[in-house]
């Protein structure tokens, strides 16, 4: 729900971690999406939230909750373009 979202991008402010980013990616996020739902999205939330940092925020749909997926590995080091809407994963992620 948009009220979760804001309550847990609340505890990674509070957390400092906005500080500590260069980037974000949020992903399809299908209880906010689903059936083409119109209303508070999660990058709205986080783009309030994060209004005085400065970092991209990258939307993409290829990933997240309930849809098919591109896998992007967790602390794999990605290169973020949000001008140019690309992610390209910088070290290989599997062996």
């Amino acid at each position: 729900t948009p009220e979760k979202s804001d309550y847990l991008f609340r505890q990674l402010l509070q957390m400092g971690v906005f500080e500590q980013i260069s980037g974000v990616i949020v992903g399809y996020i299908d209880g906010l999406q689903r059936a083409g739902r119109v209303g508070i999205q999660m990058e709205d939330i986080l783009l309030r939230l994060t209004a005085s940092q400065v970092f991209p925020i990258l939307k993409v749909n290829d990933f997240g909750h309930n849809c098919p997926n591109t896998i992007l590995p967790v602390g794999g080091r990605v290169r973020l373009n949000a001008d140019h809407k690309e992610i390209e994963i910088l070290e290989p992620c599997l062996s």
